[in-house]
């Protein structure tokens, strides 16, 4: 079929599927035309029907899969293909770890037009399930039924409790399993949107803004995993070919199989403390403390409940009152001390932020402390440092750091866990980054030696930049979760810095995410 002639909701067959692309599709061609495709691997030969059609460039979905790719394996969430979570688990860790190290390339080298050293192998995370500290769940008046759904006895009107539809701010799927984060984070879940239901307390309505539940949050602290020595989630791709998408769901077999992989092991995860945040939309006790108590009863391992009452349009709360109804209003996060075997102690509220993947962030945080290479007469500024974690794991072999951050309510954490911790030696500021960082601050705290900066997905402001020219640090750590606007600062600062070391880090198994971490010396 000629390109030209092509409209949405033709079906393409046996296309062969040859990489990835940005936010997780997969790139085939036809007739010399690009398509990205949504549902495949890199290997497959799919069927897809198209989405979108435009002049240089077709869009599709998978509808059927006539050859598998060996980089295949068996998505473990039921979930799978309605969530957009997890979007890689049907490619195996190993492929998905090869891809993330070349979008770090592809970013820096098209974006950034960097001169570049040999990168490192990309850092994988040791636990590739259950391995999120902090999870939201929105309550629906209305869930979203699947395709199959639809057909069945299910009723639309029914309340759930999950993720939103990708791109679809009002539609929210009910989650039966998450296999992001330990115990007890489904059952909590489970338990609040049970209490919810018997006590015909209303969810909310996210079009009509009306309803009374919004949002469950569920944080743990420092979460562990053994792998359990009695059943594993079969990775090995479906025999049976010409299936659809939606069939290829997870087997369970036992333990012992030498093919298995230990990636999508069904483990028998452990935290420590956990806390849960209940959102409702105006004052009623009555069905908050139903929900709060019976959670509380149930859940001793609860260490912090608290509940926000938000009348807002939206689900942020970072403006409003986190009432503590029972227990610590903090659960305390634990990591090793660089270079020993002590241990760091951070506080983390309901509003702080910590980064998602506790042991990974461990590793992330080691490679940006060895590429400070730090001697104990430095001064240092950590930029965007949140609730200090960075300032205060890098404290010890510093003369002083300062750390910046525009949250003031984060700056707080900063200081109380540095004195939990016993850390003399760190200052934290509040304020607009582009704002504080001045030469006036300069002036005041000093000229950094050594600048490490870890931005939100945006990147630093220009302004920012243009000041870490101006104040001329002999090295900058920069750590950031999106290579592509780290390659647009790093192309700036390029004018009088030289890349040296670049080390990926996978924080996010399953997902198209990466974390990059650069080091930049004076030229």
């Amino acid at each position: 079929m000629n390109t030209t002639q092509l409209k949405k909701g033709d079906q393409l067959e046996n296309i062969i599927v040859e990489t990835m692309a940005a936010e997780g599709k997969c790139i085939a061609h036809y007739n010399g035309q690009v398509v990205f495709v949504q549902g495949c691997a890199p290997g497959d030969t799919v069927d897809i029907e198209l989405t979108k059609i435009k002049s240089s460039f077709l869009e599709g979905r998978t509808i059927r899969i006539q050859k598998l790719s060996s980089s295949r394996s068996t998505p473990f969430c039921s979930h799978f293909g309605t969530c957009g979570g997890c979007s890689w688990q049907h490619i195996n860790y190993e492929t998905q770890l090869e891809y993330k190290r070349q979008q770090v390339i592809d970013n820096l080298e098209r974006i950034g037009g960097l001169e570049l050293p040999t990168i490192n192998p990309i850092i994988g995370s040791t636990q590739t399930i259950y391995y999120r500290n902090k999870l939201d769940f929105t309550f629906t008046a209305s869930r979203w039924l699947t395709r199959e759904e639809m057909g069945s006895e299910n009723k639309f009107g029914e309340p759930g409790l999950g993720y939103h539809i990708p791109k679809m701010f009002d539609k929210v799927f009910d989650v039966k399993e998450c296999f992001l984060q330990p115990d007890p984070s489904n059952a909590i879940r489970l338990l609040a949107r049970e209490i919810a239901i018997q006590n015909e307390i209303p969810f909310f309505d996210l079009r009509k803004q009306i309803g009374f539940l919004r949002t469950l949050t569920i944080r743990v602290a420092q979460p562990q995993i053994s792998i359990a020595g009695d059943h594993t989630i079969s990775i090995v791709g479906p025999s049976s070919l010409g299936q659809s998408i939606s069939s290829l769901q997870p087997t369970v077999s036992t333990v012992g199989n030498e093919n298995q992989s230990t990636v999508g092991r069904a483990p028998t995860p452990s935290v420590g403390e956990t806390m849960v945040i209940l959102q409702v939309t105006y004052d009623k006790m009555e069905w908050t403390e139903k929900i709060l108590k019976g959670l509380s009863e149930k859940f001793p391992q609860i260490t912090s409940i608290n509940y926000v009452i938000n009348g807002k349009r939206n689900d942020t709360f970072a403006d409003l009152d986190v009432i503590c109804w029972k227990g610590n209003p903090f659960i305390t996060e634990k990591m090793q001390k660089p270079g020993s075997k002590e241990l760091l102690q951070f506080r983390v509220g309901p509003k702080s932020f910590y980064q998602t993947n506790s042991l990974q962030a461990y590793e992330l945080y080691k490679v940006a402390y060895e590429m400070a290479a730090l001697t104990g007469n430095e001064l240092v500024y950590d930029l965007y440092t949140g609730t200090g974690t960075i300032a205060n794991f890098v404290a010890g072999k510093a003369k002083r750091v300062v750390g910046l951050e525009y949250v003031a309510a984060a700056i707080e954490d900063a200081k109380a866990n540095s004195r939990l911790n016993g850390i003399g030696n760190t200052e934290f500021f509040a304020g607009d980054i582009k704002d504080l960082l001045s030469e006036q601050f300069l002036s005041e705290h000093g000229h950094p030696d050594v600048v490490i900066t870890d931005p939100p997905r945006g990147g630093m402001h220009e302004a920012v930049v243009k000041m870490l020219l101006k104040a001329a640090p002999q090295k900058i750590v920069y750590v950031s979760c999106n290579p592509a606007t780290q390659a647009r600062d790093m192309k700036l600062l390029s004018e009088d810095y030289k890349v040296t070391a670049v080390q990926p880090v996978d924080m996010f198994p399953h997902t198209i995410h990466v974390e990059n971490v650069a080091l930049l010396i004076k030229k």
